[in-house]
């Protein structure tokens, strides 16, 4: 009994994390998933970049993206990997900032970033939109992980006094 309840604090957040993972195999692309590499197909690289400039919106980052999806390169499969690569990234990026705002050793380094990547996800208001559709994905959350590492590499220089090339180079990233 004792040893089940020691594995606890982590066999939860994952149990937590197993149904989107289970859910993201029946993803399928949405209309403007398709558009997009129809758009990378017909244009290549640099000529869909110019076509969004042109033509659609100014969201260039996540336009380039996009265009590099899976799907663009006719790996449908690969939109239902998407959803995981995202809850992995966003486990990766609460592990840097816990790691780096927190002294913490063994398991316990692990069960606060599960905890808060599990919170995160069940706290969203539509999980289609937040973690399946994959221009919503790139858009928000890929913003999201983005500010969160910026704020852990300001963390780091700032209030840890960590003046190394690569936390300035990533803090101007």
């Amino acid at each position: 009994m004792r040893s089940t309840l020691r594995y606890l604090p982590i066999l939860l957040p994952l149990l937590i994390l197993l149904p989107f993972i289970i859910i993201s195999y029946y993803n399928h692309p949405a209309l403007d998933d398709w558009w997009y590499a129809e758009v990378y197909m017909d244009h290549g690289v640099a000529g869909a970049q110019q076509y969004w400039y042109n033509n659609y919106t100014a969201r260039y980052f996540s336009n380039f993206i996009m265009t590099l999806a899976p799907l663009s390169f006719g790996w449908i499969e690969g939109h239902k990997i998407m959803p995981v690569i995202f809850i992995i990234c966003l486990f990766a990026t609460f592990y840097f900032i816990c790691h780096t705002f927190f002294q913490s050793t063994g398991s316990r380094k692990i069960v606060l970033p599960l905890w808060i990547t599990a919170a995160y996800l069940l706290v969203q208001r539509d999980y289609f939109e937040s973690l399946y559709w994959l221009s919503a994905n790139i858009v928000y959350q890929f913003a999201m992980i983005s500010f969160l590492l910026h704020l852990a590499f300001i963390g780091k220089i700032f209030l840890f006094r960590q003046y190394s090339w690569s936390n300035i180079i990533n803090l101007l990233l």
